[in-house]
């Protein structure tokens, strides 16, 4: 994790101990109103507002709430992967300016539910009412008394959250995310096809730059494009080129904080005076960066194209205003915001990260995401390819 990330999670830590969800869900008929205790019915009474960030065919669900209780409003996002009623689970607190933010790039509509609760020791009871769609929920969640009333749905996918958004937005009118037409992958072949094809016609190295947002799979690209030329390509990671903490603060003063998805965090200008040398075929001196210290490591290595005449360069404004020049062959490569998401989340949990993802996915929401998108934006308008995975 790069310093200033770091830095935002120690300054919001939570103290989430797992990571999975698990509940059980019961729809409720007119006479089970009957049977519902009177602590449940008596509780006080919040008004909670949902939307979704993921398509209807991404393996992971991110989605932004609203609840209100007595004029009080908190704001959680929160990002799920799997089946109930045991699967991947991680929130966190969000500001509203965040909640507010992000409305514009919901798939769904704002979905509205009356939810009172019961609590017990390890869990509770949430009775859900949905006035678009005409009937209650009961959910059960941790170790709590299973409820003698109610049909259990919780197996049944149309009465997951995500699913009942998208009754809702066929309620309202609205043609639901599941019946659009999916974005379908981009032929890899074809891409192959067209850098040989360049290749072939060019007397000077050829350089292809892939640009993407963060776990857009930008490296994975590259390393599938380049794989056919075994020794005689390489790739060039913009990460490389980062000033790091200690230059910036030079820069702009130590209160200065880091920002590592502005482009000012890059030393593009260092970059782009490379590719020149590279297209005139003098071997250049290229950087190495620390993710531990978040500085440069002061080693170089050497790229010489007349060994690999073949050169990829990735990263998040690798197609920056600065580079875009130099490119014989630019991509963008475009994945899903919840899928990236969850990528980058499923990552930490899977290295054991001493920072916890639920941090992460606030520092992605709030910091990160924001950060990148009118970028994202221009260097996709500005790429040759868009390359959809």
């Amino acid at each position: 994790m790069l310093a200033e990330e770091q830095q935002y999670n120690e300054r919001n830590a939570m103290s989430t101990p797992a990571y999975k969800e698990s509940e059980r869900k019961y729809l409720l008929h007119p006479n089970d109103i009957a049977v519902i205790p009177d602590k449940l019915l008596m509780s006080p009474q919040k008004t909670i507002t949902q939307y979704y960030l993921n398509h209807a065919t991404e393996p992971y669900e991110l989605r932004l709430r609203s609840s209100e209780l007595e004029g009080e409003a908190n704001y959680v996002a929160t990002l799920k992967k799997g089946c109930p009623p045991d699967r991947l689970e991680m929130e966190t607190p969000v500001s509203a300016e965040t909640y507010h933010l992000w409305r514009e790039a919901a798939t769904t509509e704002p979905i509205t539910k009356k939810r009172r609760q019961l609590e017990f020791k390890a869990g509770h009871w949430a009775l859900d009412s949905f006035a678009t769609l005409g009937f209650s929920m009961l959910e059960a969640e941790g170790e709590v008394p299973l409820p003698g009333f109610g049909r259990d749905v919780t197996d049944d996918a149309r009465f997951t959250n995500y699913q009942l958004s998208q009754a809702n937005d066929a309620a309202q009118g609205h043609l639901p995310d599941s019946l659009r037409k999916p974005t379908q992958e981009t032929d890899l072949s074809r891409i192959r096809s067209l850098i040989e094809y360049r290749r072939q016609r060019m007397a000077r190295p050829l350089i292809i730059g892939i640009a993407g947002d963060t776990a857009s799979g930008k490296t994975t690209i590259a390393k599938e494009l380049a794989r056919p030329y075994g020794d005689h390509a390489t790739i060039l990671s913009q990460d490389d080129y980062y000033r790091g903490v200690t230059k910036l603060k030079e820069m702009f003063g130590q209160d200065y904080e880091v920002n590592f998805d502005a482009p000012i965090a890059l030393d593009s200008h260092l970059l782009a005076s490379h590719l020149s040398d590279l297209q005139e075929e003098k071997p250049v001196e290229r950087p190495t960066y620390s993710m531990v210290t978040s500085n440069p490591t002061g080693e170089y290595e050497t790229i010489d194209p007349n060994r690999t005449p073949i050169i990829f360069v990735e990263g998040i404004h690798a197609l920056d205003p600065v580079l875009r020049g130099w490119y014989d062959l630019s991509l963008f490569v475009n994945a899903p915001l919840a899928t990236r998401v969850g990528r980058r989340l499923e990552r930490d949990l899977a290295e054991g990260r001493s920072y916890k993802p639920e941090d992460n996915l606030r520092y992605l929401m709030e910091v990160a995401e924001p950060t990148y998108r009118p970028y994202a934006r221009t260097q996709k308008a500005a790429a040759e390819i868009i390359y959809h995975t």
